[in-house]
């Protein structure tokens, strides 16, 4: 946000505080729906939400990008994320006995934090192979000097000895 969007750190902090004040909004809230609908329910909404808002983010995410639309879905983002953890917990040990809820809770704990760190892996990955991709292409098509790689002893920068 900082180098394409020109926001300064605060300005970045704050739009990310939206999709924080979001979660915490509906985490807070999530228990009357809970009750009408079940906590079952609401996780599939609080899902559905975070999957509209990336999907939203993904269509206008890019340089001059406008600033209340990027707001507004990473609040959608952050309302589904609050509905859907703030029942996790209960959803999972619902059928879980009184006297294993510890190793209930404790092994949905590990396996969302395990997922959190595999995809952030993951992600991270994609978009450093895509971004090396997209400028190691863009640089061979603008054909400025050194931008094309050097391959065997004949084009190498370091040439065996005579």
């Amino acid at each position: 946000m900082i180098t394409v969007l020109g926001a300064d750190p605060m300005g970045a902090g704050l739009i990310l505080a939206d999709m924080a004040a979001g979660a915490f909004l509906s985490g807070a809230l999530a228990r009357p729906p809970a009750a009408r609908m079940g906590a079952d329910r609401v996780v599939v909404l609080g899902l559905g939400l975070e999957i509209l808002g990336v999907a939203a983010l993904v269509l206008v995410l890019r340089a001059g990008a406008p600033m209340p639309a990027l707001v507004g879905f990473l609040l959608l983002y952050g309302l589904g994320l609050g509905l859907a953890s703030a029942q996790l917990t209960s959803t999972v040990l619902r059928d879980t006995a009184t006297a294993a809820s510890g190793q209930g809770a404790a092994t949905q704990s590990t396996v969302r934090q395990l997922g959190s760190g595999f995809g952030t892996a993951i992600a991270g990955s994609v978009l450093a192979v895509v971004t090396t991709h997209a400028a190691t292409t863009k640089l061979r098509r603008s054909h400025c000097p050194g931008s094309t790689p050097r391959t065997g002893p004949k084009n190498s920068a370091i040439r065996p000895a005579a």
